[in-house]
């Protein structure tokens, strides 16, 4: 199958690895979690870009920041496909001081969230304009 489509390893990816075994295996690349460690997700993209090997960012359940984190990370590297995350759909209301201050990671325009609003320092959290009360 994955000399057709890419076969990406998802929940099995618990450590480095983990990464070159599912290579090994005939897996064609990775899915990465941000809520799993980000060091973790970073050098995974190290070694995927390394070996040529496809790699996505899904976190599916992360609201908040753990979002912003999820989209920064896809955006800041060569994901295919760019980032899966459906937390928007689910958890509208929880989701909402983050919203306030990043309106298109929250509100996909035309399926595509934007990382426009997220500032140049660490991250991009924009942590002290988010209305909850997060590391204080």
């Amino acid at each position: 199958i994955a000399a057709l489509k890419p076969v990406i390893a998802d929940e099995s990816l618990m450590t480095i690895a983990d990464f070159d075994l599912a290579l090994e295996l005939g897996w064609s690349g990775v899915a990465l979690k941000t809520c799993k460690c980000h060091s973790h997700a970073v050098l995974c993209v190290a070694k995927a870009e390394a070996a040529g090997a496809p790699y996505m960012v899904q976190d599916l359940t992360n609201t908040g920041l753990g979002l912003i984190h999820s989209v920064g990370l896809a955006a800041r590297s060569n994901t295919m496909m760019g980032v899966e995350a459906n937390s928007r759909q689910f958890r509208p209301a929880w989701n909402a001081p983050e919203a306030e201050v990043h309106p298109h990671t929250f509100q996909p325009v035309k399926g595509r969230v934007s990382t426009e609003t997220y500032g140049a320092v660490g991250l991009g959290y924009r942590i002290e304009e988010i209305g909850r009360p997060v590391f204080r």
